[in-house]
């Protein structure tokens, strides 16, 4: 899988337009992108502030690109580079890099270097792939698991999304 594919799937699953309404979630959101990230964005680049929903492709397109280069997805086979950007748009890029590292059992400081490169490499691509969307359904639980923690609302929608990953490889 390349970048575009990885983005077709990604913007997919996070669909349109939310208005950040929902106590659980008060972040305005556009294909993904929250609010704070495309004010970042735009003041990166000197231009005025304006809201996300008005984000264009283009500008789609370079942020999620950023987590594509900060998770190295350009490194990993075609599964597993999907599946760790994915994550890094869901959770960051440093929290995507610690589950591909617990998948192939080196340890998880978030940092790519010569023992993650050699565990990955090691590792058959759909089988790494599949470890890593175990991570995923770990750390999720991790998170809504608290009693009265505001990410329960969340749960379903991120287990669907693993599953809706492992489809796109089984061709379902």
């Amino acid at each position: 899988m390349s970048y575009a594919d990885a983005l077709d799937f990604t913007l997919e699953q996070e669909g349109g337009w939310y208005d950040g309404s929902q106590p659980h979630d008060p972040n305005p959101t556009m294909r993904g992108v929250i609010q704070s990230t495309y004010d970042r964005y735009r003041d990166d680049r000197g231009l005025p502030r304006r809201s996300v929903r008005q984000i264009t492709r283009s500008e789609l397109d370079v942020i999620y690109l950023e987590y594509w280069d900060d998770a190295h997805c350009d490194r990993w086979g075609e599964r597993t580079a999907m599946a760790v950007m994915d994550h890094s748009i869901n959770a960051g890029p440093k929290e995507a890099i610690k589950a591909l590292q617990r998948a192939a059992m080196v340890d998880d400081d978030g940092v790519v270097g010569p023992k993650t490169l050699a565990a990955v490499y090691s590792i058959a691509d759909a089988i790494l792939a599949e470890r890593v969307l175990w991570e995923r359904l770990v750390f999720y639980r991790g998170l809504a698991a608290p009693k009265g923690s505001k990410h329960r609302a969340s749960l379903l929608s991120w287990v669907s999304r693993v599953l809706a990953l492992r489809a796109v490889w089984s061709g379902a």
